[in-house]
């Protein structure tokens, strides 16, 4: 029975050693310079880019306009999560966060410190299942964080635009995602 045991463990070990023998290893190059880690450009993930900032929208709809620039600021932060940070993905990954700590800087200088955050429950929106909270903006201080934050947005926009120059495929999803971004300043109105 030991021997058995042994003999199984040490063929495991060999085909093992064998297969990761021929398998590319993520940090080695192909030809064109790529690694597998690289995400080259493809609809799936750019429409899933859509449909978390559709959800994000619907979301922020429904809440009060005090908390609505947070709710985006947060909408912004989740999906930049989702996005894949290597390849032809992460310019769109950092400009999204970049985005998201630039609302966040404007909602907290904002703050109405005499309002409760608003918690968001876990089933909320099916494309983030988690339990947020949304800083309330000082009702005085509206028009200013509405101004400034439609102003975040569209400098997104045009970082999106800019960086869609690259190439016909970069063309082709940073514009789709682009126009996402601004249609997320509807919430605002």
């Amino acid at each position: 029975m030991i021997v058995r045991y042994a003999l199984a463990v040490v063929t495991l070990a060999l085909s093992t050693a064998s297969v990761l023998a021929q398998a590319p290893s993520f940090n080695e190059e192909r030809s064109s310079g790529e690694t597998a880690y690289d995400m080259t450009l493809n609809p799936v993930v750019t429409q899933a880019v859509l449909r978390d900032f559709d959800a994000i929208r619907a979301e922020c709809a429904k809440s009060d306009q005090i908390y609505r620039p947070d709710c985006i600021r947060q909408g912004l932060e989740l999906t930049s999560r989702r996005i894949p940070f290597h390849g032809d993905y992460g310019a769109m990954r950092q400009t999204l966060r970049q985005t998201s700590m630039e609302i966040a800087s404007e909602v907290s200088s904002k703050k109405d410190p005499n309002r409760d955050r608003l918690e968001i429950d876990p089933d909320t929106n099916v494309r983030f299942r988690s339990r947020r909270y949304y800083t309330p903006v000082k009702i005085s201080e509206m028009t200013t964080v509405k101004t400034r934050v439609s102003a975040a947005l569209d400098a997104c926009q045009s970082r999106l635009l800019k960086l869609a120059d690259r190439s016909t495929s970069w063309n082709k999803n940073y514009t789709v995602v682009a126009v996402g971004v601004s249609r997320l300043s509807s919430v605002l109105r």
